[in-house]
């Protein structure tokens, strides 16, 4: 009796596992560099292009940033397995991201592009008596992304709808309606920034009330009032959307142009 025979050791060949066999090698080497290739450009775009954007073009860039993942997790998964693959999971990385930094809007857009390609690829390339299999996990797999960028997206816009309301009692003056002086101040510095970045010219305005005292004396200071309100709005009908329109002080208006 040899000592084979007798004891249960199992062997095996480094060559029988399937990570080293020849197509699936090739197939973990490409999507190792495609991943190492698409971080590389994620970070140079990140940090070195991103940062320099103002808030507009930024808006745009993301969305740009975002389709451009999908693309590249698209490949990935093609490349790995096409619906075999065990990265589809990596759609919820961008449907998380596009969600909390452009909205409900765009996250749901990418739920409906990624749950297009998963749910297209079955019906394209899996065999006939696989399909209903992937088809019904890949469902799983887009219900999951929907539940996560509606929820998130809701709670993400009343993030917003509460910072905007924190901005207008902080920046907009109660009685007019307009920009207060603390923030025309703030503006007209940013303006001038932006200008000299773009070679542009800024335009300032100021408004007085002549004799604005003496109809307070005469009528009292809730005619005043409503005087500074009522101008406030003929005012800011006369101007672009673009425009700042902010009270100086007291009987006092001022224009960013």
């Amino acid at each position: 009796l040899s000592l084979h025979d007798a004891l249960p050791i199992s062997y095996f060949n480094v060559n029988d596992l399937s990570i080293y066999s020849g197509d699936s090698y090739f197939m973990f080497l490409r999507s190792t560099i495609s991943v190492l290739t698409a971080s590389i450009i994620y970070f140079i775009w990140l940090f070195f292009i991103v940062k320099r954007l103002n808030r507009e073009h930024y808006v745009i860039a993301s969305t740009i940033e975002h389709f451009f993942l999908l693309f590249v997790f698209s490949f990935i998964i093609l490349i790995s397995g096409a619906y075999e693959s065990n990265y589809k999971i990596l759609f919820l990385f961008i449907v998380i991201t596009s969600t909390i930094q452009l909205g409900m809007k765009c996250g749901l857009t990418i739920v409906a592009v990624s749950s297009c390609f998963l749910l297209g690829m079955d019906l394209i390339m899996v065999p006939d008596h696989l399909i209903s299999e992937y088809f019904s996990n890949d469902i799983i797999v887009c219900a999951i992304f929907f539940f996560t960028a509606w929820p998130l997206g809701y709670y993400n816009k009343l993030e917003k709808e509460h910072i905007e309301a924190l901005e207008d009692l902080v920046n907009i003056d109660d009685l007019t309606g307009v920009y207060n002086h603390r923030f025309f101040q703030q503006s007209v510095n940013e303006s001038i920034i932006r200008a000299e970045k773009e070679n542009q010219a800024v335009s300032l305005l100021f408004i007085d009330i002549d004799y604005f005292k003496d109809y307070n004396d005469l009528y009292g200071h809730i005619q005043g009032d409503k005087l500074l309100a009522t101008l406030s709005s003929i005012i800011k009908r006369c101007v672009r959307s673009k425009d700042i329109v902010a009270r100086y002080g007291g009987d006092e208006f001022a224009i960013i142009l």
